[in-house]
């Protein structure tokens, strides 16, 4: 029953919190729910944690990623791996910001969006360039596997089979170089500070083994959402990495991913 995460009855989400965070008082929903997993916020006698129930492999692959990105100098959750009588969830101290899907809401005009999607794609390389073979034994280190979980505690597990065969699918071209990406890259997974700059990139569950296309593809669909031109992302990353994209690719899986999309987010 280790990976066992739903149907988990709401009193069972505080002693599970306090257990790793004695000092808790109160816990609460994020602003930005996430609709794939019990993600709260706790208040405790030493400030606000992030805690996020989820699949042990994905629990202890994140905790892995949270110290490669510290290891690189890349600001992002610093998270700890916690079990709750088989309830397995994620703790970190709540970084100090809003997301850009807030600032969004309340009125972000395009040409800040712009300006802040440069940083972000330059967090987008960074990550790219950590050496992720010390993640390799790991059970949820590609994104497909990620994305097998994720959906089948959505819905059922032959959809969530379905869908991580296709992202799969998706990565598996032999001209596709992997490496470790962010591929979840959304307004609600950029943090910006009160002043509307960048901060991090949050979600440590999206970063995973991919193919730069596949990742970059997920990021320039919800750009495009946003009635952006993805143009504007390949020309960042080109100039500030040097390597070139295959946009064709690229323009047909985001159209596809639109297509897919009920919602503003991925």
């Amino acid at each position: 029953m280790t990976n066992k995460i739903k149907n988990i009855k709401f009193d069972v989400y505080l002693p599970a919190i306090q257990s790793a965070l004695p000092g808790t008082y109160c816990i609460h929903f994020p602003i930005v729910r996430d609709k794939l997993h019990q993600v709260f916020i706790a208040n405790t006698n030493n400030g606000e944690y992030i805690c996020k129930f989820n699949y042990k492999d994905i629990v202890m692959k994140n905790m892995k990623i949270s110290s490669l990105l510290s290891e690189n100098n890349i600001k992002g959750p610093e998270s700890t791996a916690h079990v709750y009588k088989s309830y397995w969830f994620e703790v970190y101290k709540m970084i100090p910001g809003k997301s850009l899907c807030e600032f969004i809401d309340a009125g972000l005009p395009k040409e800040k969006i712009q300006k802040i999607y440069k940083s972000v794609v330059k967090e987008f390389i960074k990550i790219s360039k950590i050496d992720y073979n010390t993640f390799s034994h790991y059970a949820c280190k590609n994104i497909h596997d990620v994305v097998k979980l994720k959906f089948s505690n959505k819905y059922n597990s032959v959809i969530g089979y379905i869908l991580g065969r296709l992202v799969f699918l998706l990565n598996a071209s032999k001209k596709q170089k992997v490496s470790l990406y962010h591929c979840g890259i959304s307004p609600k997974n950029i943090l910006l500070d009160n002043n509307g700059k960048f901060v991090s990139l949050i979600n440590l569950e999206d970063i995973a083994i991919a193919s730069k296309n596949y990742a970059f593809s997920v990021m320039a669909s919800e750009y495009k959402k946003l009635g952006l031109d993805v143009s504007d992302l390949f020309k960042i990353y080109e100039q500030k990495s040097g390597k070139k994209l295959n946009k064709n690719y690229i323009k047909i899986i985001a159209k596809s991913l639109i297509f897919l999309s009920k919602d503003k987010s991925y």
